[in-house]
């Protein structure tokens, strides 16, 4: 009787750790398909994003960039054509 006694304490224990372990173990599962889930989710987005996708900052400094370049050709055309008439009136 004695032995059944603390078989029965013993297997009440086990269960009662057993209960809290399987908890943890469920609830570690639950955090890996959440993280899983949620990568899957992020991946689904950045694959709509178009891969030629500009900044808008880089798009102005480009667009910057290139009227700068206009200004300062039209800049050097002018001078030349002022060039060109001063020798054509010299000439």
């Amino acid at each position: 009787m004695n032995s059944q006694l603390v078989l029965t304490i013993l297997f009440y224990k086990i269960m009662k750790n057993l209960k809290r372990n399987i908890g943890t173990i469920l609830l570690g599962i639950i955090v890996i398909l959440h993280i899983v889930f949620i990568h899957l989710k992020i991946s689904n987005v950045e694959s709509k994003i178009p891969t030629d996708y500009v900044p808008r900052i880089e798009y102005d400094l480009k667009d910057q960039m290139i009227r700068q370049t206009l200004h300062n050709i039209q800049s050097e055309v002018e001078a030349q054509e002022r060039e060109l008439i001063k020798l054509k009136e010299a000439g």
